[in-house]
């Protein structure tokens, strides 16, 4: 079959940024990095820069090349391996489910209303982020941020790397564009993107944090990830009670968190990063992993929500000089002996 070529050039010369070679050296340099992410750009799709001389925007010419594979990256004889393969199904499906591999199941589960999985985050983000105090400028699902403002939710069902670039950048171009008041940080959920594969979210949010500094929106923006197996790289460090302070950072899906760097800045000055993170950790091992974990693929906080009520109400008592109830202590005492092994 002969090649077929498909071939888009596209020119910016509004954009005087683009005009600068050293900024489109950035730019292609920060595109090498993403094609290692990427399904086609850097195999299927190729990228061209044609120079138009000095104070000129260059050309970008994007090439599309299908031979003789499947589009899906299949040839014929791999036809064989999947012959052989159906061969052991039998053998296969003989095998019984661990319990690990069912907790996996139930927590990549993805719902498929938008409106569940936006639920789903704003109770995860009410209960852990802002009721446990793991972000100190988050009030609610609603509000966060310094100054307080509205969270922006955006969810994408994208699960190819090369359309969630597409719309990352949507979402930070409305953070950037939009005034403080309207929008204060976003979260840009993303349920069908890699939610059983942490390493490889890893390693496209890589991308997204080298982009910062090589193309210089750094003084715009700062980003935090979120993933339900999050293991903080210096987790040897801030394991704790077999990895408590890693439920900082996990999720039910996949996320983008793009800050405004103006309010990181502010909130470093206001309480230093080291102590949030050493707060964060004793206040998740006090909970406990286990407890986290069940919560994490349950997808249920209700039982923290009961335990924040009732240390309000012995706040406000002892505000009052009155004595807590003494069943208190019975009902720390029927929790940790509970069969859910919640310890509150």
């Amino acid at each position: 079959m002969d090649k077929k070529t498909d071939e888009v050039v596209l020119s910016f010369p509004a954009c005087k940024v683009i005009s600068n070679p050293l900024a489109v050296n950035k730019l292609v340099g920060h595109l090498e990095v993403c094609k290692d992410c990427c399904e086609s750009f850097g195999s299927t799709v190729t990228l061209r820069v044609i120079s138009r001389g000095e104070q000129e925007s260059p050309y970008f010419q994007i090439k599309s090349i299908q031979g003789t594979a499947n589009s899906d990256g299949f040839d014929e004889d791999d036809d064989d391996d999947w012959d052989i393969l159906s061969k052991y199904a039998d053998l296969l499906d003989g095998e019984e489910t661990t319990p690990a591999e069912i907790e996996l199941e139930k927590l990549t589960q993805v719902p498929e209303d938008d409106a569940e999985v936006l639920k789903i985050i704003r109770d995860w983000v009410n209960v852990i982020i802002s009721d446990m105090g793991v972000c100190p400028f988050s009030r609610s699902a609603d509000k966060a941020g310094l100054p307080l403002g509205p969270v922006h939710y955006s969810i994408s069902r994208q699960s190819r790397p090369e359309e969630i670039y597409s719309e990352y950048w949507k979402e930070v171009s409305l953070l950037i564009q939009r005034d403080e008041s309207d929008i204060s940080t976003t979260l840009h959920i993303l349920p069908n993107f890699y939610i059983g594969n942490c390493e490889a979210f890893t390693s496209f949010t890589d991308t997204l944090s080298q982009s910062l500094s090589a193309l210089g929106i750094e003084k715009y923006i700062q980003l935090v990830f979120f993933h339900p197996q999050w293991v903080f790289r210096d987790g040897a460090d801030r394991m704790g009670e077999s990895g408590a302070a890693n439920f900082a950072r996990r999720s039910s899906f996949p996320m983008i968190n793009i800050l405004r760097t103006n309010q990181v800045r502010l909130a470093q000055k206001s309480i230093p990063t080291g102590l949030v993170y050493t707060q964060n950790e004793e206040t998740l091992m006090e909970v406990g992993a286990e407890n986290l974990q069940k919560m994490l693929v349950e997808r249920d906080w209700s039982s923290l929500m009961v335990r924040k009520a009732l240390e309000e109400q012995i706040r406000e008592l002892e505000a009052k000089g009155k004595t807590p109830p003494s069943n208190r202590v019975e009902y720390e005492a029927k929790d940790r002996s509970s069969d859910d092994g919640m310890a509150f």
